[in-house]
C-alpha cells in the first residue's frame, strides 16, 4: 500500500546505521542545488571517506549525479553532486467535486504534464474508479514509483483510505488498495488542504516559517497545519477541519450532521444566496465573479459579511495555536486586497494583539490546482526517498 512511516520494526544494527547515513546524505544533496562530498561531510558530521562509500553506489544507480567541478580551497577542485530529479516520477492526483486532475511530476517535484477530466457532480466512487484508472494508465510511464491522491475530507493515511468526504458524498473508500491492485506501486492518500499546506512550506508564503496555518475558502472551508516545519494531522488524520467548528450553536444544519458550522456561513452557496436576496434574482458563480453581472458594491458588501465569520474563525485559530502566519487560499476572482484589509482589522481584536501587540501575519493566495498536486507530489517524494531508505526498502520502492 504505502511505505510505513516508522522505523520501530528495525533493530539497531550496522545496516540501520548505514541506512540512516544514506538518509542524511541524500537529504543534504536534495537540499542544495550543488554540493561537494567535503561539504556533505561538514554538514552531517561524517568522514569524507564514509560519504564517498555511500555516494558512489548512488551515482552508479543514477540517483545522484556528478555535475562538474566546484570551487577549490587549495588542491584539486571538488566534484559537485546533484540529486537526479528525473531519476523517477510520481503521478499526483487531485479529485474535486466534478473534476479529476492528474499530473506527472518528477522528484523535484515539478509538473511535466497534466490531464484534466470532467465528471458529473454526485458521481459515485464506483463510477469514478474506472475513469481514474483509465486516466492514470494514459499518464503512466516507465519509472513511476508512486501515486499520490489528494482529496477533500477526512483521510486515514495509515490505512490508505478516505473515511468521509461530504463534498463528494463518499465514505469508507479503500482507494489505495484498489489502485495498488491495478498499478503495483506504492499509493498515498492525503487531505487536499494538507497537500496545499505542504506546497506552501516549500514556496510562496510559507517558506522560512516553521509554524503556520493554511485556510482554503471556496466550495468548502478547510485548513492544513504546519508545526515546527512539519504537517500536523492529529490522532487519525482529522486535524484542520476548521470548516466544521461550531460558530452558532443550534444554527444552520450542516451536511456533516452538526448545526452552526462555519462552512455553512461562508461557502460559495451561502455567498450566492446572500447576493440573490439583495438583487431579487438567481445568479451563478460565473455570473457574479467572472461575468460581473452584479454590481461590485453588492458583491463586496456580501463578501465582507461572510468574511466577518472567517475573521471569527481566524481569531479562534490565533488563540488556540498562536501561529506565525495564516495563509488564506481563495479563488482568483476574489478581491483579496479588500478582504485582507478588512480581515486584518477584525483579527486585531484578539487578545495577543490587544495585550502584547503580537500580530499574526495574514496572507492571501490564489487557489490553483498546481499548488495541490505539487504539494501532494512533495509528500510522496519525501516518503519514498527518505522513509524507504530508513526502512531498508530502497530497492523495493525504486527497483533496479
Amino acid at each position: 500500500m504505502k511505505v510505513d512511516r516508522t522505523i520501530n520494526n528495525r533493530t539497531g544494527n550496522k545496516d540501520l546505521i548505514k541506512d540512516i547515513n544514506i538518509y542524511h546524505c541524500i537529504n543534504a544533496i536534495r537540499s542544495h542545488d550543488l554540493i561537494s562530498r567535503a561539504e556533505i561531510s561538514k554538514e552531517i558530521g561524517l568522514a569524507q571517506s564514509t560519504i564517498t562509500k555511500i555516494i558512489n553506489p548512488l551515482i552508479e544507480d543514477g540517483l545522484i549525479l556528478e555535475v562538474g567541478d566546484g570551487t577549490s580551497t587549495g588542491g584539486r577542485k571538488p566534484i559537485n553532486l546533484k540529486f537526479n530529479n528525473d531519476f523517477g516520477f510520481i503521478l499526483s492526483v487531485k479529485i474535486e467535486a466534478s473534476k479529476l486532475i492528474i499530473a506527472l511530476c518528477n522528484l523535484e517535484p515539478s509538473i511535466i504534464s497534466t490531464s484534466v477530466t470532467d465528471f458529473k457532480i454526485g458521481t459515485s466512487y464506483e463510477e469514478l474508479l474506472p475513469i481514474l484508472i483509465k486516466e492514470l494508465h494514459l499518464m503512466n510511464q516507465d519509472r513511476v514509483f508512486a501515486i499520490g491522491i489528494t482529496i477533500s475530507g477526512i483521510v486515514d493515511d495509515d490505512k490508505g483510505m478516505l473515511i468521509s468526504s461530504t463534498l463528494l458524498g463518499w465514505s469508507n473508500i479503500h482507494l489505495c488498495d484498489d489502485l495498488k491492485k491495478e498499478f503495483g506501486v506504492v499509493i498515498f492518500i492525503e487531505n487536499d488542504v494538507n497537500a496545499f499546506a505542504v506546497y506552501q512550506l516549500n514556496s510562496e508564503f510559507g517558506k522560512g516559517h516553521n509554524s503556520f496555518v493554511c485556510m482554503t475558502v471556496g466550495e468548502g472551508v478547510g485548513s492544513g497545519i504546519i508545526i515546527n516545519g512539519k504537517l500536523y494531522k492529529g490522532e487519525f488524520g482529522g486535524a484542520g477541519e476548521i470548516g466544521h467548528q461550531i460558530l452558532f450553536p443550534g444554527g444552520k444544519k450542516c451536511y456533516c450532521g452538526q448545526h452552526g458550522c462555519l462552512e455553512m456561513y461562508v461557502n460559495e452557496d451561502e455567498v450566492l444566496h446572500r447576493i440573490e436576496q439583495k438583487i431579487g434574482q438567481t445568479v451563478t458563480y460565473n455570473q457574479v465573479f467572472r461575468e460581473n453581472v452584479v454590481d461590485k458594491k453588492i458583491v463586496d458588501e456580501t463578501m465582507l459579511e461572510v468574511y466577518n465569520f472567517v475573521g471569527i474563525a481566524v481569531i479562534n485559530l490565533i488563540m488556540q495555536m498562536n501561529p506565525q502566519r495564516i495563509i488564506i487560499g481563495v479563488k482568483k476572482e476574489v478581491d483579496t486586497e479588500l478582504l485582507e484589509t478588512y480581515l486584518k482589522e477584525i483579527i486585531r481584536e484578539n487578545w495577543f494583539y490587544k495585550k502584547a501587540k503580537m500580530e499574526t501575519e495574514i496572507c492571501f493566495t490564489v487557489l490553483v490546482n498546481e499548488k495541490f498536486v505539487i504539494g501532494m507530489a512533495q509528500i510522496v517524494t519525501n516518503e519514498i526517498v527518505n522513509n524507504s531508505i530508513l526502512l531498508g526498502e530502497f530497492n523495493s520502492v525504486f527497483g533496479d
